[in-house]
């Protein structure tokens, strides 16, 4: 079934049909209204619907978006799969480098990944496997003394299950579709220059871009909603680690990113190395404009996401404790529908031993 939540501040006249309707792969989860007295909290009691009021006072756009998010991933609509939280996947790969040259380590892998996840009450409408393979080629080296590259292309291939549309069987039933091609890749490059001088400051450049899908108007993560039945599945999905930020932090699906950065150790001005400063810039934009991004806020068909500064200072006390300080601010661009900044602190005390 495919399940959904209604939002509601007034009567939710709109969602009558629905009930009217009695739709078998229609599973209405909740009501959820911000108001505690509205016609939309009555008439989802006279239907046996859970009914969830969530106060909007003393909350900013953003941080009431965020509590309604909070509900979404307990009722299980955000993941589209029954028992998402348990999963099971099988990782199969391997690298092969060359050592022949003296400053640049060329590199090919393949990765296969297998989901064996299942689903927890199973769905006869819908299959939800995602198996994906993954191939690359890449190089890292020194094209001088203090300029560094490192360049990586993926293909990824294999077979996802599209959102179950209209039947096809005859029976006037929609069943499971058959499964979709994937056809998607990714790029990442990146240059850093370091400077032999006084807080050894280093400078860097780096553009990541992951493919989208036009078909995915809404999830880049789920089968429901996800590609559409009858085309190719052109979607990257990442399943590695890519530096995107410390409060936006997308997956690299649907995404082009520019990064920016300069590090540099300004206690050396005191002839001490114990305290290292860290700055990144990022722009974002979208592969399609009409699709998501990871972050499913970002609704509005247009390329530009936004663009986000981090700020990292790290504190060596002693050789085997270490403090770090990371702080980072997105400013939201077209893709959203506001443009409240989103703000991320975190600390982190490390003592190895």
């Amino acid at each position: 079934k495919t399940r959904i939540a209604i939002f509601a501040s007034t009567n939710a006249t709109s969602s009558e049909g629905l009930f009217q309707a009695d739709l078998e792969n229609i599973e209405i989860k909740f009501f959820l209204c911000n108001k505690p007295d509205c016609g939309a909290m009555q008439r989802a009691k006279d239907n046996n619907i859970k009914t969830i009021f969530v106060d909007p006072k003393d909350k900013s756009r953003e941080e009431y978006d965020q509590e309604c998010m909070k509900y979404l991933d307990e009722e299980n609509i955000d993941f589209s799969v029954p028992g998402f939280r348990s999963s099971k996947r099988y990782f199969y790969g391997g690298e092969v480098s060359y050592k022949g040259f003296k400053k640049h380590a060329p590199y090919l892998f393949a990765l296969m990944q297998e989901d064996r996840s299942g689903e927890n009450i199973e769905d006869p409408d819908q299959d939800y496997d995602y198996d994906s393979r993954y191939y690359g080629i890449g190089s890292r080296g020194q094209i001088t003394n203090s300029l560094y590259y490192s360049i990586e292309g993926i293909m990824e291939g294999g077979r996802s299950n599209p959102a179950a549309g209209t039947a096809t069987d005859g029976t006037g039933l929609a069943g499971p579709p058959d499964v979709e091609h994937i056809d998607a890749w990714a790029f990442d490059a990146s240059l850093h220059y370091s400077f032999n001088v006084i807080t050894h400051p280093n400078l860097s450049v780096e553009y990541a871009f992951g493919t989208g899908d036009s078909d995915r108007s809404a999830k880049v993560v789920t089968t429901t909603p996800g590609n559409k039945e009858g085309t190719t599945d052109r979607n990257f999905l990442n399943f590695g680690y890519i530096d995107t930020g410390l409060s936006l932090a997308p997956r690299l699906s649907n995404l082009q990113m520019f990064k920016f950065g300069l590090s540099m150790t300004p206690s050396e001005f005191i002839k001490k190395r114990n305290v290292s400063l860290n700055t990144n810039f990022f722009l974002f934009r979208k592969d399609k404009k009409e699709s998501e991004i990871s972050d499913n806020r970002a609704v509005q068909p247009q390329r530009n996401i936004g663009k986000e500064i981090d700020i990292s200072v790290v504190w060596k006390i002693f050789s085997d404790l270490n403090v770090s300080v990371d702080y980072g601010r997105f400013y939201p661009g077209g893709a959203y529908y506001y443009d409240e900044a989103r703000d991320n602190v975190s600390v982190t005390i490390l003592y190895q031993f």
